[in-house]
């Protein structure tokens, strides 16, 4: 059900209504704080992240883009407890651009991650990670809701620096 929350971010509805007891956490900005639907909103909070692309499986964009108001933190952060079950950090900063085919379908430098919400399992990519910051820890090894696992970055198909997550 969350899986609504993060592919259409403009839905009116909240992380704690999705997950019931279970605590999930936004992968980047504020742990609790939705993303911005606009850049324009960005003025008045500099902090914050914007939704630069939502779902759109028409075009093969199958996950939604967080991208960082102008002083945002980097940090990207695994939304729910999981296990690691593939990452890849070997392309280099710089790297994107939209003909680029670095990282796995070029999705750059990412970590996939199993979550289990309410006895369910789901898969979540967050991909376009810096170079030197996808998460040391092992294939298979756990992870906590709202651990660190990588710095956005501008690697694989991209054309800015952001967060492509996808459920």
């Amino acid at each position: 059900m969350w899986l609504l929350e993060y592919s259409f971010l403009a839905a009116a509805v909240t992380l704690p209504a999705l997950a019931g007891a279970q605590s999930l956490t936004y992968p980047v900005g504020p742990p609790t704080e939705r993303p911005l639907s606009r850049f324009s909103d960005c003025a008045a909070n500099p902090t914050a992240y914007w939704v630069s692309q939502e779902f759109k499986n028409e075009d093969g964009h199958t996950g939604v883009d967080l991208a960082p108001c102008a002083s945002a933190d980097s940090e990207v952060r695994a939304i729910a407890p999981g296990t690691i079950v593939n990452k890849y950090g070997a392309c280099p900063n710089g790297s994107c651009s939209l003909k680029s085919k670095c990282g796995l379908g070029g999705f750059g430098n990412f970590v996939l991650i199993k979550h289990q919400v309410n006895n369910t399992d789901y898969y979540a990519l967050y991909a376009h990670l810096s170079a030197g910051s996808v998460t040391a820890k092992g294939i298979l090894k756990p992870v906590n809701s709202g651990e660190p696992i990588g710095k956005l970055g501008c690697t694989g198909k991209a054309t800015a620096k952001h967060l492509h997550f996808a459920v």
